[in-house]
């Protein structure tokens, strides 16, 4: 296995429509109001299909159709988790139905290795860089495609809770070796952490609240420490750090976590975008990657946490 560099290229995002909270299924004013009190102001719900989400981010970007032919790991992470339809090998037309099959046919990439991370969650898009950058550095693959997306159901509902209502979306990402691709910004470091369920109950089974949350913040903590120690990353280097969006409160916290300071947590997509499934740390990394001024200097956070995992990525820009 080699130690050469690899680069991380942000492709499209697509969401939902955005409606006011006040005009969402399921969300009363007192709700609305209290989502409003943490920083959020609309909602996106989309009304296609995830895998078509899956194609609007990706299928249109110019980095995605310059390296296609190119693409040889893919890995994707969808929820919900309908990974194929035996409806999709019929020939009539009116039973197909978008599934992963169809999305690789639609972008039109022919890769040599396929994997679907079924364990979808917050830290899930950090799992789909680690298989790349071993696929990459032991020679077994050249340009991974990462393909993520959530949309609210029955099992990951538009309000799961009292503090954060959620949002439809769908994103993408290159990894590769390959440096001077525009875009890119060269990983630095990556780390993926996880937990047993168990740390987090009491003996009778039943999760204890308090341990879970001290444990959680603590196991971040480290996790983001070993990787910025291993990096050579002060957290003074990061020009910015980008996490869930779980409310004003919640964001803030995770960046003191990280040693970064609230002017330096992205909280640009809080009101617009909600909480988009499992994704909000890319979105809100597209978001900047889109704004920001050419040549602009520093190391980005990009932190990803969940309920059995989490993980955080260093990039480093290249222009």
């Amino acid at each position: 296995m080699t130690t050469q560099d690899l680069y991380f290229v942000p492709l499209g995002v697509a969401l939902g429509d955005p409606y006011d909270l006040d005009d969402v299924a399921g969300i009363d004013a007192e709700q609305a109001e209290r989502y409003r009190s943490y920083g959020y102001a609309r909602v996106r719900v989309s009304d296609r299909d995830v895998f078509s989400l899956c194609h609007e981010a990706v299928g249109g970007h110019p980095a995605f159709t310059e390296a296609r032919d190119a693409i040889d790991f893919f890995t994707y992470a969808i929820e919900p988790n309908i990974q194929s339809s035996n409806n999709w090998m019929l020939n009539e037309e009116e039973w197909k139905k978008p599934d992963i099959r169809w999305l690789v046919q639609q972008l039109g990439v022919r890769p040599g290795r396929m994997v679907g991370l079924s364990m979808y969650n917050c830290a899930t898009f950090l799992s789909g860089v680690d298989l790349a950058a071993m696929a990459i550095r032991s020679g077994e693959a050249n340009v991974a495609l990462g393909v993520v997306a959530g949309v609210a159901n029955e099992y990951s509902p538009r309000v799961p809770h009292a503090f954060h209502v959620q949002s439809d979306g769908a994103t993408g990402f290159l990894v590769t070796a390959e440096s001077g691709r525009p875009d890119a910004y060269r990983i630095a470091g990556h780390r993926v952490d996880y937990v047993n369920p168990s740390d987090f109950r009491d003996l009778d089974g039943t999760i204890d609240e308090t341990r879970y949350f001290t444990l959680k913040a603590l196991k971040i903590r480290e996790t983001v420490e070993r990787l910025l120690a291993e990096t050579g990353t002060r957290p003074g280097d990061l020009t910015q750090v980008f996490v869930q969006n779980l409310g004003r409160a919640s964001m803030v916290k995770y960046g003191r976590l990280c040693g970064a300071p609230e002017e330096r947590v992205w909280l640009d997509s809080l009101a617009d975008h909600a909480h988009v499934i499992g994704i909000d740390s890319l979105v809100n990394l597209h978001q900047y990657h889109r704004s920001r001024p050419r040549g602009t200097g520093g190391r980005l956070l990009v932190l990803g946490t969940s309920g059995m995992s989490w993980g955080a990525m260093v990039l480093e820009h290249t222009d």
